[in-house]
This record gives structure tokens, C-alpha cells and sequence, in this order.
């Protein structure tokens, strides 16, 4: 994802900067992958804030907004 988020973006500050990170999250906001070489603090807060999402509007609420 990171690899090819850098490469196609128009954003310098994503392909130049690498001011972005992609993660992996398991249903529940678990983390279970991150991308080497971005800016780590954009994960930092990414699997409380899908926990805060499914605990809101309920796991299939929280699939049905993002899609």
C-alpha cells in the first residue's frame, strides 16, 4: 500500500516527504501491519480511532460508512 500510494500520488509531501503511513487493522482496531519509512504518528492513534468507530455504530455500521 505504502509503496504504491508514494508512487502514484500528486502530493509531494506523500512522494517526496513520505508524510503518510498505511496500516492494517483487524475488525476490532487491532493493528497488524505498518508501513516502514512513513511518519509513525499517523498509526499512533489509527487503531483507537476504528475501536472508537465500531463501538459507536457497531461493527456492521462501521463496514456500511466505510464503503
Amino acid at each position: 500500500m505504502a509503496a504504491d500510494l508514494q508512487r502514484t500520488s500528486y502530493n509531494m509531501m506523500i512522494y517526496e516527504v513520505c508524510d503518510f503511513c498505511t496500516a492494517l487493522l483487524d475488525t476490532r482496531g487491532r493493528l497488524l501491519a505498518q508501513n516502514l519509512g512513513g511518519v509513525s504518528h499517523f498509526v499512533a492513534d489509527l487503531g483507537v480511532i476504528v475501536q472508537d468507530a465500531v463501538a459507536r455504530f457497531g461493527a456492521r455500521g462501521f463496514l456500511a460508512r466505510a464503503t
